[in-house]
């Protein structure tokens, strides 16, 4: 990943497209990337108590960026895949939401500290002086 130095401090480049790309590629970005369809795959399986799976399923993705060893089957799959969704997702936005998901009260590498009812914003003054109804 690239971080540069600019008048507004460190910016990330991960998702930087230069004029060297063909056009037809510039500017696009996926909905979902495979690697997050198997983040999904093993919290399914950490939810149905199938750590194991879960962390095969780690190790596809895992084996696709180049890192050879396996998880020895003591590891915590949840632990793991906390530790994935940090090193994949930076700078992207889905970690905010992970966290959010499972209601994670720490940083898993003290970079910033998260109580989770400061991940949930407050209800506007408007929808709160009409009873919170919320139209369909």
């Amino acid at each position: 990943m690239q971080l540069r130095y600019g008048a507004l401090g460190y910016c990330c480049y991960k998702l930087y497209h230069s004029s060297s790309y063909p056009y037809s590629f510039r500017n696009r970005m996926p909905m979902i990337k495979i690697a997050e369809m198997y983040y999904i795959l093993a919290e399914n399986y950490i939810s149905l108590d199938q750590n194991t799976t879960a962390l095969q399923m780690l190790d596809v993705v895992r084996k696709n960026r180049g890192v050879g060893n396996d998880f020895p089957v003591t590891a915590n799959a949840e632990n793991e895949l906390m530790k994935e969704y940090y090193r994949e997702f930076l700078c992207e936005g889905q970690l905010f939401y992970y966290m959010k998901h499972k209601k994670v009260e720490h940083s898993l590498y003290s970079l910033f500290d998260v109580n989770y009812k400061n991940l949930i914003y407050p209800y506007p003054d408007e929808e709160i002086n009409y009873g919170r109804k919320q139209e369909l």
